[in-house]
C-alpha cells in the first residue's frame, strides 16, 4: 500500500514538473507557425523597433488613404505571425493598422515572456500612438496583452477577439487537480486590467470555439463594467475567425461604433 502511495505521489509531482517546465511551449506556441512571406503591397511598410539594446521586433504598418486615419494595434495569438493580419483587413477603412511579431516570433528577437510582451505592448504604443485616436485589439492570447494595455494608456476603443478571462482560469479547468496559481508563470489575467478600461469595449466570438471554451468568456464579461459589443461568428473556428467572409465587415462597424 506503501509502495502503491509512493508511485501516486511520484506521477502527481511529475505530471506537476511537466506542467510548469513545459508551460513555455504551450502558452508561446510560436513553433506552430508556418512560414509564409512576408505580406507586401503598395500601403504596407515594414517596420522595425528597438524595445531595448538587444532586442528589435518585426512588425508592419497598413497605411490608411485619409491623412487624419485613425489608428488600430493588433496583438496576435500564441501561433501567430501578427504582421499577417493586415491581410484579413484590406477593406478596413479610417484606420492605419500597426502589428508586431512578439519576442521569439517570426523574426522579431528575445524571449516570450508575460512581462516582456506587456513592456512591448506599452513600448509600441508609446511609440506610435501616443496623440492619436487609437483603437486597441488583441485576438486569443494577445487579448490579454491588449487588456492589459487599454487599462494602462488613453484609447478609444478596445477589441477582443476570441478572448479569455486568464490563463490561470484556463489551465485550472483543464487540470483541476493541480495548484495552478502556483505553477504558471504567465498569468495574463484579463479579468484584473478590464475594470480599468475606460473605453467602449467589444467582443468578437467564435460560436463553439473548440480552444477556448465559452466558461470563460462569461466570466471575463462579468469582470466588464459595463456591457460591450457583441458579434458571434458561425460555421469558423478558432484559428479560421480571420478569414470569416463577414470579419472585416464586423470590424468595420465596431470601430465605427466606437466613434458614436
Amino acid at each position: 500500500m506503501i509502495k502503491v502511495l509512493m508511485g501516486v505521489v511520484v506521477l502527481y509531482v511529475g505530471a506537476m514538473g511537466y506542467l510548469y517546465f513545459t508551460q513555455e511551449k504551450q502558452i508561446f506556441a510560436a513553433h506552430l507557425i508556418e512560414e509564409k512571406p512576408a505580406p507586401q503591397g503598395e500601403n504596407l511598410e515594414p517596420l522595425a523597433l528597438h524595445v531595448n539594446e538587444n532586442v528589435v521586433l518585426e512588425g508592419i504598418l497598413r497605411k490608411d488613404e485619409q491623412s487624419n486615419a485613425g489608428l488600430l494595434l493588433y496583438f496576435g495569438g500564441n501561433a501567430d505571425d501578427a504582421t499577417h493580419f493586415v491581410l484579413h483587413v484590406k477593406a478596413l477603412q479610417g484606420y492605419d493598422v500597426i502589428a508586431f511579431n512578439y519576442r521569439g516570433y517570426g523574426k522579431s528577437g528575445g524571449k516570450p515572456s508575460e512581462e516582456a510582451f506587456f513592456s512591448d505592448a506599452l513600448k509600441i504604443y508609446d511609440t506610435y500612438a501616443r496623440g492619436r485616436k487609437v483603437v486597441i485589439m488583441g485576438r486569443s492570447l494577445g487579448s490579454g496583452v491588449a487588456s492589459f494595455l487599454a487599462s494602462k494608456r488613453v484609447n478609444d476603443g478596445l477589441v477582443l477577439l476570441t478572448p479569455y478571462d486568464s490563463i490561470v482560469s484556463m489551465a485550472q479547468k483543464k487540470y483541476p487537480i493541480f495548484p495552478i496559481d502556483y505553477l504558471v508563470k504567465h498569468k495574463f489575467e484579463s479579468v484584473r486590467y478590464l475594470p480599468f478600461v475606460n473605453a467602449k469595449v467589444a467582443v468578437m466570438e467564435v460560436q463553439n470555439d473548440a480552444t477556448i471554451p465559452r466558461y470563460h468568456l462569461e466570466k471575463l464579461l462579468e469582470a466588464m463594467p459595463d456591457t460591450p459589443l457583441h458579434v458571434s461568428f458561425s460555421n469558423t473556428t478558432h484559428g479560421d475567425v480571420l478569414t470569416h467572409p463577414s470579419f472585416c465587415e464586423e470590424l468595420q462597424k465596431i470601430l465605427g461604433n466606437f466613434n458614436e
